[in-house]
This record gives C-alpha cells, sequence and structure tokens, in this order.
C-alpha cells in the first residue's frame, strides 16, 4: 500500500529530483557515501592491487 503524499513528502521527491546529479558528482558510495576524493584514491588504490569494486 502507498503512502499518501503530504507536503513534506512532495517537498522531498522534488529536492532530491534537483540534487541527485550534484549528489552523484561530489559523493560516491562505498556501503556508506563518502567524499568523490576519497572515492578515486580508494578505487586507485583497488586497481593497484588488483581489486575492484563490487557493483
Amino acid at each position: 500500500m502507498k503512502k499518501e503524499d503530504t507536503p513534506q513528502r512532495i517537498a522531498r521527491r522534488n529536492y532530491e529530483k534537483r540534487n541527485k546529479e550534484l549528489r552523484k558528482k561530489t559523493n560516491a558510495q562505498f556501503s556508506t557515501f563518502i567524499p568523490r576524493s576519497d572515492y578515486d584514491e580508494i578505487n586507485e588504490f583497488l586497481k593497484k592491487i588488483i581489486l575492484q569494486k563490487l557493483n
């Protein structure tokens, strides 16, 4: 059953829609969100030791 739309839920959806791409550019996920610079550094390290993030 779908919950009814409230003003707060509608506002949250609109916020998510507007900021989704920005969040993807600035954060990445390894079981938790981390800054993109840390994500890139971790990926470089894993590539050096021949491991890759599981999708």
